[in-house]
């Protein structure tokens, strides 16, 4: 495997992980505070919609989003890396060594038999 598509994968994901641990923290932090103006009166989210929301999204989804990008650019590049894997791999494998019989010289089990009961061939 090549070191620097390991790191980079590695790194991807864990910004992945930081993004989605920050949107979480921001959900929460954006949770509280809007419950915390409904409940002193403060805001009344009839009417202040689209505040609420914006406020999630500015503190938390877009992070989701974030992490979910960078989930997938690392998922990317480590099936990169399994291909060339795998490319290498069948690369390093002796032809000759798995040169494939045709039909024609395959001999039936049945045959073999036969014909060491005819000779007398006894296992050893």
């Amino acid at each position: 495997m090549n070191k620097c598509g390991a790191w980079i994968r590695v790194t991807l994901y864990v910004l992945a992980a930081i993004a989605c641990a920050y949107a979480i923290w921001g959900f929460i932090y954006s949770w509280d505070f809007i419950r915390f103006g409904i409940s002193t009166g403060q805001i009344r989210f009839a009417g202040n919609e689209y505040v609420v929301v914006n406020l999630f999204m500015g503190n938390s989804i877009q992070y989701l989003f974030f992490a979910a990008i960078l989930f997938t650019l690392g998922w990317f590049v480590h099936r990169e890396e399994r291909k060339e894997g795998l490319e290498k791999a069948k690369e390093r494998v002796d032809p000759a060594e798995t040169k494939d019989e045709g039909p024609e010289d395959r001999v039936p089990e049945a045959a073999l038999e036969k014909d060491d009961e005819e000779t007398g061939a006894e296992d050893a």
